[in-house]
C-alpha cells in the first residue's frame, strides 16, 4: 500500500473521530445544561409547596387550638371562669370523602379557597336565615372539613381539575377563614371515626343548637366527589 495513501486514510479515520467526540460533547453538555434547568426549577417548586403547607399547618393549629380553648371553656363547672355564650353555636361537617368544593374554585388557588369558604358561609347563613330557634343575637358557625387531603389532591391532578401547587394554595385560601377548619385523615374510616368523635363532643353542649352534615345533599357551592371524577 502507498504510504501517502494509508496516511490520508488514517488521518480522515482521526478526523471522523474527533468529530464525533464534539457532537457526544455538545450533547452531553447541551443534556446537562437541560438537567441544570430543571433542578433550579424542582427547587423552586419544592420552595413554593414548603412554604403552603407550612402556611396551611400553622393556620390550622391556630384554630384547632382557639376551638379547644372554646370547648375547655364551655366545659368549666359552675365553679370554673365565668364566661357566658350568648350566641347559639352552629356546626358545619364536611365528608370531604363524598362530597368536595366544586373544582372550579380549586383552579384559582388560595384565592379559589377564599371564595368558597365565604360562598359556603354565606349559604349556610341563609338557610339558617328563617330558623325561628335562632335568637335575635344570631349565632356563631364552625365548619369542619374532614379530607384525606393526598388522596384527593392526587384526584383532582390526575383528573385535570387543578394542579398540584394550587391543590395547596386553595387549602390555605380555605383555611384562612377562622371560622373553618381542615382535619386530614389517612383514610375513610378515620373520617367516620373523626367525625363521630366530634359530633359526640358536641352535641351535647347546651349552646349547640344545629348540627349541619354535608355528605351527598349539600349547599351549592359543594359538588359531590364522585361528579368531580
Amino acid at each position: 500500500m502507498d504510504i501517502s495513501v494509508a496516511v490520508s486514510t488514517n488521518h480522515y479515520l482521526w478526523n471522523d473521530v474527533i468529530v464525533k467526540i464534539q457532537e457526544i460533547a455538545q450533547a452531553v453538555e447541551a443534556e446537562h445544561a437541560s438537567l441544570a434547568s430543571r433542578v433550579k426549577e424542582l427547587e423552586v417548586e419544592l420552595s413554593v409547596w414548603k412554604q403552603a403547607h407550612a402556611t396551611s399547618r400553622d393556620a390550622a393549629e391556630r384554630q384547632i387550638k382557639a376551638r379547644d380553648e372554646q370547648l375547655h371553656a364551655m366545659k368549666q363547672p359552675n365553679g370554673g371562669p365565668s364566661i357566658t355564650y350568648e350566641k347559639s353555636l352552629i356546626l358545619c361537617i364536611i365528608d370531604g370523602t363524598k362530597t368536595i368544593f366544586s373544582p372550579a374554585y380549586f383552579k384559582q388557588g388560595e384565592e379559589g379557597g377564599q371564595q368558597a369558604a365565604e360562598e359556603l358561609t354565606r349559604g349556610i347563613q341563609q338557610h339558617l336565615a328563617d330558623d325561628k330557634d335562632i335568637g335575635p343575637q344570631g349565632f356563631s358557625l364552625w365548619t369542619s372539613l374532614y379530607i384525606n387531603k393526598r388522596e384527593l389532591a392526587d384526584d383532582m391532578v390526575v383528573n385535570g381539575h387543578c394542579t398540584a401547587a394550587q391543590f395547596e394554595r386553595f387549602c390555605v385560601g380555605l383555611s384562612q377563614t377562622s371560622s373553618l377548619t381542615i382535619v386530614d385523615v389517612a383514610n375513610k374510616k378515620g373520617v367516620d371515626v373523626k367525625i363521630k368523635e366530634y359530633i359526640k363532643t358536641f352535641a351535647g353542649l347546651p349552646q349547640t343548637l344545629r348540627i349541619i352534615y354535608c355528605v351527598q345533599e349539600a349547599p351549592a357551592s359543594i359538588w359531590p366527589v364522585s361528579s368531580t371524577r
